[in-house]
């Protein structure tokens, strides 16, 4: 999981920084086509979902993965990557009074 974390981490930093460099135009303040609409749902998922979908529609349509990406998409996955840690900690403390017991 830690793992995971740190490649989200630096795709996350990845994003930002190629997304200001390259002028991508973010796309989904205005989805004409239909797979910019595909591309915005993918997005609201996540970083894995988005790469996903265009990973996908790359023999149908060229899609650019950060013209789907602006910083309140990046804002957004930070904070479910933090939630999902969080709940995951949760889950692996022993809760007092729930402990196992094993019948002879």
């Amino acid at each position: 999981m830690r793992a995971t974390y740190f490649c989200h981490i630096a795709l996350l930093a990845t994003a930002s920084v190629v997304a200001g460099s390259a002028g991508a135009e973010y796309r989904c303040n205005s989805q004409a086509m239909p797979a910019d609409r595909g591309a915005c749902a993918a997005a609201q998922q996540g970083p894995d979902a988005l790469r996903q979908y265009v990973q996908r529609m790359r023999a149908v349509q060229q899609l650019d993965f950060f013209e789907y990406v602006n910083k309140e998409t990046l804002i957004a996955w930070e904070e479910k990557e933090r939630r999902d840690r969080v709940a995951e900690k949760a889950e692996q403390v022993p809760r007092p009074g729930l402990a196992s017991t094993s019948a002879p």
